[in-house]
């Protein structure tokens, strides 16, 4: 089985820093997926990135932030949220 979450903005030696909105995001693009499926993956792009990095999560799913708020409250801290007519792009920061 293979991964479907990119790891080419993976930054493995990053120490906390607050958020600078000059700073590139890692970008995790989960349109298409069927909910809870960018959770699962917005959890496992978590995981590999150090405190203080930036995920720029884009989904069609309409539950994907409040979830996030409620279940990674303790891991990252929701910088922007924004949304259009076909999709939401969160910003989160790995606390």
């Amino acid at each position: 089985m293979t991964s479907n979450i990119p790891s080419s903005n993976v930054h493995k030696d990053v120490s906390l820093r607050p958020y600078m909105p000059n700073q590139e995001p890692d970008i995790l693009d989960t349109r298409g997926k069927s909910c809870p499926i960018p959770l699962f993956l917005t959890n496992a792009r978590l995981k590999l990135m150090s405190p203080g990095e930036i995920l720029e999560v884009i989904s069609d799913c309409a539950s994907l932030l409040p979830d996030l708020q409620s279940i990674f409250k303790k891991r990252c801290t929701i910088l922007e949220s924004m949304n259009n007519k076909y999709s939401y792009t969160i910003r989160l920061q790995k606390t």
